[in-house]
């Protein structure tokens, strides 16, 4: 995709665009989706766009390679405006007044996060369910399950409702779905990265 950036094939806000009509449309059939960003992620790509047309090439390829590309967040980062459930009813309708650092530090790096992704209640079992969003599926065989507790997660990647996820592992949150959903996860070495603005 950075090479589709860099050479104008495409902008940021196409990527944006594209990622979210199939997280609407395909990723609802799965139960993928919590909350979408999209007007903050909108400004956000549009800023990037513009930042990269005054750039020359070799200022481009010297971009960190995910620069302007749109990824999902799994419901338990804290994001500005969204609230971060747990799956559980308690928590609906108590946005958080600021992104934690987490994804903070994502967006520094350039990512665009665009939505948000189901977890199963209390993230404590390896299938994604709770009451107030429902059950992911998986979308090699909608029967089973996509795991948990970033099952919304390996959904999203596998459907190609998003380009790159964001989840957290504590007990193979991570690992567990990108195994059931053939994909690769990556848990950094304990203490690597922080877990702030990750409830």
């Amino acid at each position: 995709m950075k090479e589709m950036l860099d050479s104008d094939e495409v902008t940021s806000e196409d990527l944006l665009n594209f990622f979210t009509l199939r997280a609407l449309t395909i990723g609802e059939k799965y139960c993928i989706a919590v909350d979408f960003m999209y007007d903050t992620a909108l400004a956000r790509a549009r800023a990037i766009d513009l930042e990269r047309k005054q750039l020359s090439p070799v200022q481009r390829a010297q971009q960190p390679r995910l620069y302007g590309i749109p990824m999902s967040i799994k419901e338990t980062f804290i994001y500005k405006g969204t609230d971060s459930t747990l799956g559980q009813g308690s928590n609906c309708f108590k946005p958080k007044n600021e992104t934690g650092f987490a994804v903070a530090n994502l967006e520094e790096y350039g990512l665009i996060p665009f939505m948000k992704t189901n977890v199963p209640q209390s993230l404590l079992i390896n299938e994604t369910h709770n009451l107030i969003f429902g059950r992911t599926k998986n979308p090699y065989d909608p029967s089973r399950t996509s795991g948990g507790s970033s099952g919304g997660e390996s959904a999203a990647v596998l459907a190609r409702c998003a380009p790159i996820g964001f989840g957290a592992d504590g007990g193979g949150s991570v690992r567990i779905p990108a195994n059931m959903c053939g994909l690769v996860g990556m848990k950094p070495t304990a203490r690597r990265t922080p877990n702030d603005g990750c409830i």
